[in-house]
């Protein structure tokens, strides 16, 4: 997974986490949170292996049902990652940026810029400010220690999450 290449559409929308919680249903806190993010992490891993080997990739985050209803603009921007072709297309946690996941990186590249430029074929005064950026992802040993780099003039000891050397 860390060597899969996507691309995540970051739009002007602000999505109150406390309201994207107040739209879940019940089903959501009977489940216990650890096992709720391991599954989430499983049906990724699972939808990019799917894509890759040319079946339809696809995952589910609770969030976006609510979401959407609230925000239509997010599940037009998911929908248009759909058809360009991105597997899995997914909102990130509570909102608002949605993510696809593209197996070839020349695909990836030719749609960020398209979409640079047409902005999903709406004016900029339409959808107001998006970003757009190619992203990759990380194991858990990459992240800690891309992390433990960027601070290691600020931490001590080898501990995670790194400790400040200034803290008493």
């Amino acid at each position: 997974l860390h060597r899969t290449k996507a691309l995540l559409i970051a739009p002007e929308v602000h999505s109150p986490t406390a309201e994207a919680y107040r739209d879940l249903s019940v089903r959501l806190t009977s489940i216990p949170l650890q096992n709720k993010l391991f599954s989430f992490q499983q049906e990724i891993w699972q939808a990019v292996s799917q894509a890759e080997s040319g079946a339809l990739g696809s995952t589910h985050n609770d969030f976006e049902e609510g979401v959407f209803a609230r925000h239509p603009e997010l599940g037009q921007i998911a929908d248009w990652l759909i058809r360009s072709g991105a597997q899995p297309v997914a909102m990130t946690g509570s909102g608002s940026s949605i993510f696809g996941i593209f197996t070839d990186r020349e695909r990836l590249r030719r749609i960020k810029t398209a979409r640079d430029k047409s902005a999903g074929g709406k004016s900029k005064k339409e959808i107001g400010s998006e970003q757009t950026f190619e992203i990759s992802f990380l194991s858990r040993a990459q992240y800690h220690s891309a992390w433990r780099r960027a601070l290691k003039q600020h931490t001590k000891g080898d501990l995670w999450p790194p400790r400040s050397r200034y803290a008493r």
